[in-house]
């Protein structure tokens, strides 16, 4: 069971071996400066001085304030603490969640999230991830689109007039067909395209097209509309549109369409692959990938989710079926793979590259299993893929020792 930041944290304050104060302020007694709280009633004049307010819910002008008196009163036994900087209104400190913390909130989130980059660069605590790479022989990176750095992102891709969005299995559009019908689809996601425009191949992963210069290579895709005329994938070379697949049928469901048998010259210098709508209206691509490229041996990797890279590599068949615009792959069967990786530099960025030193065959999906990095938490909802063993390691480490500010000695 995952643990959400706010636990962590409190798990991280229960390690200093002081009280867990937690509650919900009054909506009568606090101002722009205090804030009361039967809670609070406990604790003597002064005890709280020195501590940190953190107001986790609302949209306070300040989460984090630091006590500068605690007192308590005569409001049915309501404790009332005084702090700064003053919020912007009384309504901020109103029927809202808090905790006293030792440090301040964003000293222990830092320390968290220290504790758990170090405990995956020491190999204590990872999380473990299956890639999948389709298929051999094209080079495109995130051809499956299953790594996203935002909600409107799709990592390696560059959007043109339109807005995209992803579609996964456990959330896709109840409206349309199921996402992945039949196992048809290579990949638990896939970008949807919301209206006329164009996904593109960033220059820093087309770079890896370039081998297939010389090659004569079929273009193929996944694709889901319901308009006909609609969605379909392009070969660029040298900027100019050399291969488009047919249009899907516009019958709602998937289909793999394809361009076949375009020669690529040798003296190509820049190959890509563009995804397009036609029309003002949505279309689903599951996959994109090339075949015939007869010297492909390095392909990029996403060091963005897996920095160390694949663990090791695997590799299984897919059978395409033209005629009925289905493929079909055989799982079951997992030859391993001898492989190198490596990190170059492209401008400013870092590239991730897998080296086959062992050739697979052809129409080959690469499976890899990788140990990533914990997802950092940014907001108090947010969780992170732990149980409660595992997060005591996070909160026993940097997480109970946030030296960014001074130690509290707290009285209470």
């Amino acid at each position: 069971m995952a643990r959400t930041r706010k636990q962590l944290r409190q798990m991280t304050v229960d390690q200093l071996e002081v009280p867990q104060i937690t509650g919900t302020s009054s909506d009568t007694s606090g101002s722009a400066s205090t804030l009361a709280d039967g809670a609070l009633g406990r604790f003597g004049d002064n005890d709280l001085v020195g501590a940190w307010l953190y107001i986790s819910s609302g949209t306070p002008t300040y989460r984090d304030a630091r006590i500068t008196d605690s007192a308590q009163t005569s409001d049915s036994g309501k404790g009332i603490i005084t702090f700064r900087p003053a919020q912007n209104s009384s309504t901020m400190t109103a029927n809202e969640d808090y905790e006293i913390l030792p440090y301040e909130s964003s000293a222990i989130h830092t320390a968290i999230n220290e504790a758990m980059d170090e405990l995956y660069d020491s190999g204590t605590l990872v999380r473990n991830i299956w890639l999948n790479h389709w298929l051999t022989g094209s080079p495109i990176y995130n051809s499956t689109f299953d790594y996203w750095t935002s909600a409107s992102r799709v990592d390696g891709w560059t959007v043109g007039t339109t807005s995209v969005s992803r579609l996964s299995y456990s959330s896709y559009d109840p409206a349309a067909s199921s996402f992945n019908s039949d196992h048809i689809v290579p990949s638990q996601n896939a970008v949807r395209l919301a209206a006329a425009g164009t996904l593109t191949l960033d220059d820093k992963y087309a770079q890896f097209l370039q081998d297939l210069s010389g090659d004569t290579v079929t273009l193929r895709a996944w694709v889901r509309s319901s308009t006909a005329s609609n969605s379909r994938a392009q070969l660029i070379v040298d900027g100019s549109v050399v291969a488009s697949t047919s249009y899907h049928s516009g019958d709602g469901q998937w289909e793999m369409v394809s361009a076949d048998g375009y020669g690529i010259a040798d003296t190509a210098t820049k190959i890509t692959i563009r995804l397009q709508n036609s029309e003002a209206q949505t279309g689903d691509f599951g996959a994109v990938w090339l075949e015939g490229g007869t010297r492909i041996r390095e392909y990029p990797f996403p060091i963005g989710l897996a920095p160390n890279g694949p663990d090791s590599i695997f590799s299984y068949y897919v059978s395409m079926d033209e005629g009925n615009n289905v493929s079909t792959v055989n799982a079951r069967k997992l030859d391993g793979v001898r492989f190198g990786f490596n990190k170059y530099r492209y401008s400013t960025d870092e590239l991730g590259v897998i080296e086959l030193q062992s050739r697979p065959q052809r129409q080959q999906v690469l499976r890899m299993p990788a140990s990533v990095p914990l997802t950092l938490p940014s907001g108090d909802a947010d969780s992170v893929e732990v149980n409660r063993v595992d997060s005591l390691l996070i909160c026993k480490g940097r997480g109970s020792t946030s030296s960014n500010t001074a130690p509290l000695a707290p009285t209470w």
